[in-house]
Order: structure tokens, then sequence, then C-alpha cells
């Protein structure tokens, strides 16, 4: 990652300051909050980032301050896709110990996906400096004007879903 350097990527990770984290990163700084219900909860997220339509989102705990289960997870997806088609969500616990990164994947022809990454404190973030490796956007990429939703979509899905195959959770459902 050019933007960034390792000590600084794992300070934000463990201090799950993902709004600087993302603007380091290339992101657009977005600052909205908005409830959401998915099965018999509502939810608080906050939208705080976004690259052409591409919405990173942070969803609060439950009532319990858990980490929604997977089920509830998929609900949620199914709802934000609603809002957000392209979206990755990070789940985080009261707290403030474990994250689930979340990437919606959708692929001609199959059936949409979330492709999972769970990360807690103490760990050392080193799989999600990877998987964001490619989350990187520069200025000047912005400045030509000529990067879209599917450019972003794309090295997002490369970078983030790449590790799926070597044993990293995936959740496969129909959106």
């Amino acid at each position: 990652m050019e933007s960034i350097k390792r000590k600084h990527f794992n300070r934000y990770i463990e201090q799950f300051d993902f709004e600087h984290l993302f603007n380091q990163l290339g992101w657009n700084y977005v600052d909205n909050e908005f409830p959401k219900k998915a099965v018999d909860q509502t939810f608080q997220f906050r939208h705080i980032a976004e690259k052409a339509g591409f919405a990173i989102l942070i969803c609060n705990p439950d009532k319990e301050g858990k980490i929604p289960d997977a089920q509830t997870r998929k609900r949620i997806h199914t709802e934000i896709s609603k809002l957000h088609h392209e979206h990755l969500i990070i789940f985080i616990d009261q707290d403030k110990t474990t994250q689930h990164w979340e990437l919606l994947v959708r692929e001609p022809n199959k059936p949409a996906r979330v492709v999972s990454h769970k990360w807690i404190n103490g760990q050392a973030p080193e799989l999600l400096y990877q998987k964001l490796s490619g989350a990187f956007f520069s200025i000047e990429e912005d400045e030509a004007g000529s990067l879209t939703i599917i450019d972003v979509v794309q090295r997002i899905k490369e970078n983030f879903g790449a590790n799926a195959e070597k044993g990293h959770q995936e959740i496969l459902y129909r959106v």
C-alpha cells in the first residue's frame, strides 16, 4: 500500500478507527448515520467512506453488544443492498474486541456471496492489510475522473476475496 505504513494501518485497525484508515487509503469521507431493520432488530449504521458509489459501512452491535449472528448478517446485507448495491460492512462489538469485515460479492450467473474476515484484538492485522492492499486510490486516479464503480468493485473483489479459498469463512446466499 503506497499510502499507509503498516504500523499506521495496524493502529487504525486496533483502535477501530476506520474513518482515518479509509481516508489514508484515498477514499472519500462520508459522515452519515442511519438505522436499518433486519429480522427483529434495528441496527445503527455509519456510512464512513465511498468511492465511485461503493460504500464502506460500520454496523454497530446488537442489543447485547455483540456482532449479529451469521443469519442476521445475511439479512442485513440484503437490506443494505437496497441502499448501497455495492458495499463492505464492518461489524463491530461493543467492547471493541472483534471485527467482522464482510464484502458482498456478485458475479454473473452465480448467487451472491459474502466473503468474511474476522479480526480479534491481539491478532496481527496482517491478513486485513493484504486484503486491503488493492483498496488504495491515488489522487491522480480521482483527478483523472475515469474511476467507475466497476473499477472499484473489481479491485476490492480481487483483493478482499483473494484469500477466501485459503480457509477463510465464506457464506453463500442469494440476495
